[in-house]
């Protein structure tokens, strides 16, 4: 005869495999909203920093002009122009999409086509 309490048990046992789950769940889904919120805030404040920055250096070069010193403030026009210009072609090859690893090295064990041309004459 079969016990009724060992079938409560394991119908008990699996809601609570599921709820348990569902709870996971919520949680990983918590985490990665604040995740995604932090980088946003870093994002934008690296945008707002880098915009003061270049006032800043644009409020020099204008400051040096007007003070005569316009050899000097060429040179760090310049300077800072080439820096510019090295973190915009650095950020734009930083989002080349990614290949898959050695896709170019990667053994094919479904096919023999491979080792065919490898016996070729």
């Amino acid at each position: 005869m079969r016990d009724n309490r060992d079938d409560n048990y394991r119908q008990n046992d699996n809601r609570s495999d599921s709820r348990n789950t569902s709870d996971l769940a919520k949680i990983e889904q918590e985490h990665r909203h604040r995740i995604e919120k932090k980088a946003q805030m870093t994002f934008r404040s690296g945008q707002f920093f880098g915009f003061l920055y270049n006032v800043g250096i644009l409020a020099l070069v204008y400051k040096l002009i007007t003070q005569g010193s316009n050899e000097l403030a060429l040179k760090i026009f310049l300077a800072h122009t080439a820096f510019v210009i090295t973190i915009i072609i650095t950020a734009f090859l930083g989002k080349r999409k990614p290949r898959g690893r050695h896709q170019g090295n990667r053994k094919n064990y479904n096919s023999n086509s491979n080792n065919n041309r490898n016996y070729r004459k």
